[in-house]
This record gives structure tokens, sequence and C-alpha cells, in this order.
């Protein structure tokens, strides 16, 4: 199984894909590890060699399982993430829901809020309508194999209802 979970900044992406990976016992990559590999955790602006990076994420999803989690403003690599997953999983939870949890998230890891992380954040505000709309546009061909989750309570009935599946599964195998 192959699923791209994809969605804005702070909507849960990695931790909804951690999950999907655990219930059917499938790798995970973060793109953000792929694109930061030395880094910690995701460092905002860092300069990205974009052919490096599209060829490794390429790469891990050459296999036949994957979980990948990741926003891909690139969307020729993002539409080619479409096209090998099985499943899309689109997590569109309101902007003032997602931004709450970035800066709980920066407050989590103990980095300080300054005026240019604020700045930053209303710069990603503004282009958000843009970028919701193109990745609208680019799930619109693969309606047939996307979840659209509005709610952290829509993700948990979908991570639920996978898990109940997978018990169904391995119940029918033994």
């Amino acid at each position: 199984m192959r699923v791209y979970v994809t969605g804005q900044s702070g909507s849960g992406k990695t931790k909804t894909a951690r999950a999907i990976a655990s219930i059917h016992g499938i790798p995970h990559c973060q793109s953000d590890r792929i694109r930061h590999p030395s880094a910690p955790e995701y460092v905002s602006g860092a300069e990205v060699n974009k052919e490096v990076f599209a060829a490794g994420l390429r790469q891990y999803s050459e296999r036949s399982d994957w979980v990948i989690d990741g926003i891909l403003y690139n969307r020729a690599l993002r539409r080619d993430m479409m096209d090998r997953a099985d499943e899309i999983v689109y997590l569109a939870l309101p902007l003032v829901t997602s931004e709450r949890q970035v800066f709980k998230r920066r407050r989590r890891r103990r980095k300080p809020i300054t005026l240019e992380f604020v700045r930053r954040r209303g710069r990603k505000a503004r282009q958000y309508p843009r970028h919701k709309r193109q990745l609208q546009e680019d799930l619109q061909p693969y309606s047939a194999k996307t979840v659209s989750l509005c709610s952290h309570r829509d993700i948990d009935r979908y991570l639920a209802e996978l898990r109940a599946r997978a018990d169904v599964g391995v119940a029918a195998a033994n």
C-alpha cells in the first residue's frame, strides 16, 4: 500500500502519516527528512537542492509500500506522488486550527516566537488561499482515491476505521 498524506503546515500530516504507517505496518517517510536529512527538525527557509530532494523522494516512492507526508510545493513532484499513491489523505483543516498547531509546536520545541517568525507565518497565511486552490486542482483527477479530512475528529474517525479494518484482516488471516 502506498499512501500520500498532504495538507498545510500544522494540519497533522506527520502525526497522521505515522499512525497510518503503524496501522498497516509499513514504512513512513517525512518529506522534510529527505529535504533536510541532517537537521533534527524542519529548517524553514534553508537552501535546498530541489533536484536532489525530488530524486530522493522519487527513489523512496519506488518501494512497494510506504506512507509519505509533505506539502510538496513543486506541483510536478506533488502530482508524481499522487500518481504513485494508492490513497491520498488530504488534511483540509481550517487555517486557524493549523496555525495554532504551528505555534504550539514551536513552543513545544522551545523555539522563540520572534517577530520574524510571526511575519513569516503571516506571509504563509496570505499565500494559503492560492496554495489551497492549487492543491485542490491537483487533487481533482485523483478524487476516487482521495480522502479529505476537515477536522481532528475526522482524522480520529478515519484512523479508527483503518484500525478496525486492519483488525478484521488479522482476525480473518488467523
